[in-house]
């Protein structure tokens, strides 16, 4: 006896319609003899290149419709975000803030934040990804130095003084998709899921445009939710219950939740980091792609 049953659902934004989502479902095959049923398998490989692959869907989507805004109209857009930003009641608590900054001008820019952080004497930093180490590095600098090499945001220089990663109070995330619980799509490069496992102890933002808000984002098992979503219309408090603000034991409960998080992801492994075209240091793919022989 053959029967389908439903394995994962994903949700992907119409085409012609940014603001309307289709829903699929994946399903997979179970197998029974004489009423006895057969366990079936679901290799962690295959469900992970199906994540990612549904990531890449979105990531041209995404970028497709950002592509049709005018540059001015974006520009707005990021400003009324940075307002937003900037109104979130944080930034007493924050002395280090680790910002990201669109390299080709099409993505929501903080520029404008960094400036206002400055002026209250908090130290801006930006990454920088050491392909050769496999790690990401956090610099200061200012946005006229940061360098175009080859993610969606730009990135500090090398020569610029490193900041230690346990002083890093509040983190920036930019990201393509991101969902009510916080589970985002970035630029495919590993990047801020290296960044995020590293600072676990700050507090983190998504910063997307509104239309870049869908109803559920692809997961893996490298993925780590941020715990609040900044748009140019709203600010979201993420689902995953994650402590923004309140009590002097803020950082002592995040820093609970994410070794929860990780307990509950028995096989965490962060894939290596990449540029968007493969280039750099690693391989042009991500953990959980596979061939795709038998899929």
């Amino acid at each position: 006896r053959r029967a389908s049953v439903p394995w994962c659902e994903i949700s992907l934004p119409a085409s012609n319609d940014p603001g309307s989502h289709h829903r699929f479902a994946i399903h997979r095959y179970s197998l029974s003899f004489s009423g006895a049923a057969v366990p079936t398998f679901e290799p962690f490989e295959h469900r992970q290149a199906l994540a990612q692959q549904a990531k890449g869907v979105l990531r041209k989507q995404m970028r497709g419709v950002r592509a049709t805004i005018p540059t001015a109209a974006m520009a707005q857009r990021s400003r009324q975000l940075q307002t937003r930003i900037m109104q979130l009641p944080i930034w007493d608590r924050v002395r280090t803030v680790l910002l990201s900054e669109s390299a080709h001008q099409k993505g929501v820019s903080t520029a404008w934040v960094a400036q206002q952080a400055r002026s209250r004497g908090i130290t801006v930093a930006y990454p920088r990804v050491d392909y050769d180490a496999q790690r990401v590095e956090y610099r200061i600098a200012t946005e006229a130095d940061l360098e175009d090499r080859g993610l969606e945001t730009a990135e500090a220089p090398k020569n610029a003084f490193l900041v230690p990663p346990g002083t890093i109070d509040l983190v920036i995330v930019p990201v393509l998709a991101v969902d009510p619980d916080g589970f985002f799509v970035d630029d495919g490069s590993g990047a801020y899921d290296r960044v995020l496992r590293d600072l676990a102890q700050a507090m983190t933002l998504a910063v997307a445009f509104e239309f870049q808000l869908i109803p559920e984002a692809p997961r893996t098992s490298e993925d780590v939710p941020v715990a609040v979503i900044v748009t140019d219309r709203r600010v979201i408090e993420a689902r995953n219950k994650r402590v923004e603000s309140g009590s002097e034991n803020t950082h002592h409960t995040n820093r609970a939740l994410e070794e929860d998080r990780r307990a509950i992801q028995p096989n965490l492994m962060v894939g290596p980091i990449h540029r968007a075209d493969g280039a750099g240091g690693g391989t042009g793919h991500r953990t959980g792609q596979c061939p795709q022989e038998g899929f």
